[in-house]
């Protein structure tokens, strides 16, 4: 019991904090993960927290690096034959899309009505076969186009050609400005690279190989190196790329990735999330040991992700080797979260006073002794009954 009152004192202690502040309207909102955060957290991220002061538990978040962008485009259908009365319109399209269709999109003028539409389908525009007969068409409208968009769906058919017939129930028919579909892509997100302040960085030649030493003075995440080169001339070498264990200083190093550089293009080393320092090794064989002018470290631009209401001020918590990475739901809401964000910032990390983490262990401490004590006192006479029922039993 112990143990396990002290172990969760420890995974529950982070030693940093930083203001986000209160919001004015609930919602979804994005925190830029910034070198001053990754230089407060580990590597893989498993010790950021977002705490309210109103609430025991953590704020769910999500990470949130090249967005998935979705597209509508959309592609008209012709229509070979319109007609309307006081009783139905009739508007027949042609799929000339090579597949079944289950729905089609109508672009209407902006209406306050609603209407019923049957879809029926052929192949020769001689005979047709019902497909539904009760879809519903709502009123709506858009006050920037003076239209809005209606699709209607129908089980999978494939006719070649579709009729809707509107039902105008002896008023004026709707005003169909188009008829179409609209199909929906993702793009491939896009990448981007948040540049950390400038290293520092030294270089040692000996025979055949140069040793590059790329230090951060704080412990940003980096997951990819540039060097930028000024000589020879021509060159195209190999290379191996050292890095840390783990974030202590005296942690021993490790080979992280190999690489290539060549005087015709950048060099730029992709890395495993990595901190502080950075050891290049470049073989050179007999040729001159190239030029180190200056190096760059990266990492991958990403976002932060929360919900936040309103009444509550919130804070980032970081600096808790003992943490595990969250589980939390709203990953399985990631496709239901807009696009575009506000983004708030965060203030500047201020290390938690040590008394507060010592306080708390205590105050979970205070019910332990008492516990323990009253476990043995109940064990104790358990015992002292045992033994005198054994000696009855005995005489």
């Amino acid at each position: 019991m112990l143990l396990l009152v002290c172990s969760t004192a420890m995974a529950q202690e982070f030693r940093m904090q930083a203001y986000i502040g209160r919001v004015q309207v609930p919602g979804f909102y994005a925190i830029d993960v910034t070198p001053a955060l990754t230089g407060q957290i580990e590597p893989d991220m498993r010790d950021l927290r977002l705490k309210d002061s109103a609430s025991a538990f953590f704020t769910p978040y999500i990470i949130r690096k090249g967005t998935i962008r979705h597209n509508n485009v959309f592609t008209e259908l012709p229509v070979v034959n319109t007609g309307t009365d006081s009783i139905y319109t009739i508007t027949d399209i042609e799929n000339t899309t090579g597949q079944a269709l289950a729905d089609v999109t109508l672009l209407i003028a902006n209406t306050a009505v609603e209407r019923l539409i049957s879809v029926s389908g052929s192949n020769d525009r001689s005979k047709w076969y019902i497909i539904d007969n009760n879809v519903f068409c709502r009123r709506s409208y858009d006050n920037t186009s003076g239209w809005y968009a209606q699709t209607i769906h129908f089980p999978l058919s494939r006719y070649r050609y579709f009729r809707l017939r509107m039902n105008n129930a002896h008023t004026d028919p709707l005003n169909i400005i188009k008829v179409g579909r609209y199909t929906k892509y993702e793009t491939a997100p896009t990448v981007s690279y948040m540049a950390n302040p400038k290293p520092l960085v030294s270089q040692r030649d000996s025979a055949g190989v140069s040793y590059i030493h790329i230090y951060n003075d704080l412990p940003h995440i980096v997951e990819r190196v540039q060097l930028f080169i000024s000589g020879p001339k021509f060159y195209q070498r190999s290379g191996t790329v050292s890095v840390h264990s783990s974030d202590d200083s005296d942690a021993e190093y490790y080979p992280a990735t190999i690489f290539s550089v060549n005087s015709w293009g950048r060099t730029i080393i992709p890395l495993p999330a990595t901190k502080r320092d950075i050891r290049i090794q470049i073989e050179n064989r007999d040729d001159p040991p190239l030029i180190i002018d200056s190096a760059a470290t990266y990492i991958e631009a990403q976002q932060i992700v929360v919900w936040l209401d309103t009444g509550k001020t919130y804070y980032l918590l970081a600096g808790n080797r003992n943490a595990t990475t969250p589980q939390y739901d709203l990953v399985q809401f990631r496709d239901s979260i807009p696009e575009q964000l506000p983004v708030l910032t965060h203030g500047p990390f201020k290390a938690l006073e040590r008394k507060i983490a010592i306080e708390k262990k205590e105050e979970r401490n205070n019910w332990l002794w008492p516990s323990i004590v009253g476990a043995v006192v109940v064990l104790g006479l358990l015992t002292w009954r045992l033994l005198k029922d054994m000696k009855q039993g005995h005489g």
